[in-house]
């Protein structure tokens, strides 16, 4: 049966797809061509055991979903993390509470009519909604919801155990992040299942480790802010129409790195700033020179 659910794409491909932002109460047949984000279990005392997920179209709009255990087997296990999957006949209701996933108002809910199957498409979107760190600080956003943030990670400390209400244990750990602004936001984590950082707390050198990775962090300067922006080919950043039209009035020397950068759709020089470039080398100008200054005429007279 499962995999009858798995390979009927048939009747997908004639079924027309619904953004999710356009879903409501009343689209109960409807069906969404969907990412699988995240997804994890969860048990509450009076809703029993289910799976959630967070789903993302190719728009990047995100959406809540809830499977209960009895369609784990059917459903739930085919919605794995990266994966897209066309979804039809779910019920819609209306999103509540504290620490949702999402900002949209509604969520999916799988019923016994509901049906997934497999969708060819694939792309490496993480479809993430960075949040500065700047607008974390000022506390002004809604507490209610879950946001992203990237930074690097500092001071981590050793994993705490606290005592919580009922008698039972929880373990928590502390840490600090910061952008390439040098904002820092401090941060605690709840470790569910301590077994993914067994092999640092048993390493006598783990903080030693820890501090040449954040030492190797600071050697690559703004290389994290790549991460912001979309990627593209040689032949789309050939294509591109952008530049730079800022009228600017102060200004100050830098060197450059003068690259030759290859792919399967061709080939392109770029020239590439102080600033990123030593991310890239990890070397001053000076010793890379060493004291020779005859690559700077030669690339004077290109």
């Amino acid at each position: 049966m499962a995999s009858k659910v798995l390979n009927n794409t048939a009747n997908d491909s004639k079924q027309q797809i619904t953004a999710i932002s356009d879903l409501k109460p009343k689209h109960t047949t409807k069906m969404v061509h969907v990412k699988v984000l995240h997804s994890w279990s969860q048990n509450i005392n009076h809703g029993g055991e289910t799976m959630e997920f967070v789903l993302a179209d190719e728009n990047g709009h995100k959406i809540h979903a809830s499977c209960k255990k009895t369609y784990f087997e059917s459903k739930g296990r085919l919605l794995l993390v990266g994966v897209w999957r066309n979804i039809r006949n779910f019920q819609v209701r209306p999103a509540g509470g504290a620490y949702r996933t999402t900002n949209h108002i509604y969520k999916i809910s799988f019923n016994q009519a509901t049906v997934v199957t497999r969708s060819n498409f694939m792309n490496d979107e993480l479809y993430l909604n960075l949040v500065d760190f700047q607008s974390v600080l000022s506390e002004t956003l809604d507490e209610k919801l879950l946001i992203d943030v990237l930074g690097q990670v500092l001071d981590c400390g050793a994993v705490e155990t606290i005592q919580c209400a009922g008698g039972y244990q929880r373990k928590k750990l502390n840490f600090t992040l910061r952008d390439i602004n040098d904002s820092r936001i401090p941060c605690c984590m709840d470790i569910g299942d301590d077994k993914t950082l067994m092999p640092y707390e048993s390493n006598e050198d783990s903080q030693e480790y820890i501090n040449k990775q954040i030492d190797q962090a600071d050697k690559r300067g703004q290389r994290d802010k790549w991460l912001l922006y979309p990627t593209k080919n040689i032949h789309e950043m050939k294509a591109s129409t952008q530049a730079c039209n800022e009228y600017v009035l102060k200004v100050s020397p830098r060197f450059w790195l003068h690259l030759m950068v290859k792919d399967d759709t061709g080939v392109s020089k770029i020239m590439i700033l102080d600033k990123v470039a030593n991310g890239i080398v990890s070397e001053s100008p000076l010793k890379l020179l060493n004291g020779s200054w005859d690559e700077v005429n030669i690339i004077k007279q290109l």
